[in-house]
């Protein structure tokens, strides 16, 4: 009776870690088939290798995947969005600001050209 090839990542207790059944350094990550009949350990290494086993994904979770790399996007950009006004904002009230300044400026220069050509003497 041959098993099908599909099996579970199930972890263990640190002190009842074995051997990679590939390499033998010390792992707590196993795979075990469904009907819990044959098992197997495998350091983290090997299981990242995608020529060494593929994860069995299915469709809802495929869908939820591109739903919430959707809902990124979007966050992003309202987050641009948001910034480009915030900027936008800044630059309108730093050329207010600036405007106020050169209208002062303006003032206290009209009022000394007054002042000078007043020409007032006390005796």
């Amino acid at each position: 009776m041959a098993t099908a090839n599909v099996y579970h990542l199930r972890r263990v207790a640190a002190t009842a870690s074995k051997p990679c059944y590939v390499c033998y350094k010390p792992t707590s990550s196993c795979l075990i088939t469904p009907d819990n009949r044959d098992f197997f350990y495998v350091c983290d290494g090997h299981l990242k290798d995608p020529g060494f086993a593929s994860p069995i994904v299915s469709d809802e979770e495929k869908e939820s995947d591109k739903k919430k790399d959707e809902m990124t996007k979007a966050i992003e950009e309202v987050k641009k969005e948001y910034e480009e006004k915030r900027k936008n904002k800044k630059k309108k009230k730093d050329k207010k600001d600036d405007d106020k300044k050169n209208e002062k400026k303006d003032d206290d220069k009209d009022e000394k050209e007054r002042d000078d050509k007043v020409g007032l003497t006390c005796s």
